[in-house]
């Protein structure tokens, strides 16, 4: 238990591909389909990192990622939301959020490989796999898309605005410690 409070520590001080505030995504970021050989271990990751991000008080996490830069709004059905976040926040990378709490948010959030981290020798921050974007309705994750970086904040807006209005396929859920995986149709 503590290597996994000293790993998501490393995580949250140390993490080389989040470094600067305010700087735009990877123009190359790619979606990670359960289908690609990454898929399935960066599905596992989330779904450990998504019960470990609820014990560290993920609520302090999403406002922090809220006060960050400004990257745009979107429309989910008929709410306003806004993107925020700097690319220096380890835990939660961006926020959706729109100005009333009772609506479901949205955020992006790295994968660390745990596994790897875990592994005998390794040292430092865990890796990180991908980042998983995530929407937050009352106690429900739901995970809808994963990448393999953090995309640019034009892919952000689109597909935060699908994934807040239902309009897309979700992957995963995780209620209570309990996760769902949700095979896509083929």
């Amino acid at each position: 238990m503590f290597r996994v409070l000293f790993l998501i520590a490393g995580l949250a001080i140390a993490s080389p591909a989040l470094a600067a505030s305010c700087v735009e995504g990877a123009a190359d970021a790619k979606s990670v389909a359960l289908t690609d050989p990454t898929g399935p271990s960066i599905l596992a990751g989330q779904s450990l990192w998504t019960g470990l991000l609820i014990k560290q008080n993920l609520p302090e996490q999403l406002k922090r990622a809220a006060k960050g830069c400004e990257r745009g709004t979107l429309q989910a059905g008929s709410k306003t939301y806004t993107l925020r976040g700097d690319s220096n926040e380890a835990i939660v990378a961006r926020v959706a959020a729109s100005a009333s709490k009772k609506d479901p948010i949205g955020y992006l959030t790295p994968v660390p490989d745990l596994a790897a981290a875990m592994a005998p020798g390794h040292t430092g921050p865990p890796p990180i796999r991908g980042f998983a974007l995530v929407v937050l309705e009352g106690d429900v994750h739901t995970t809808w898309r994963f990448y393999d970086k953090i995309p640019t904040d034009a892919v952000l807006l689109t597909d935060f605005a699908l994934a807040l209005s239902g309009q897309t396929s979700p992957l995963m859920r995780w209620k209570g410690g309990k996760v769902e995986i949700i095979m896509p149709n083929s």
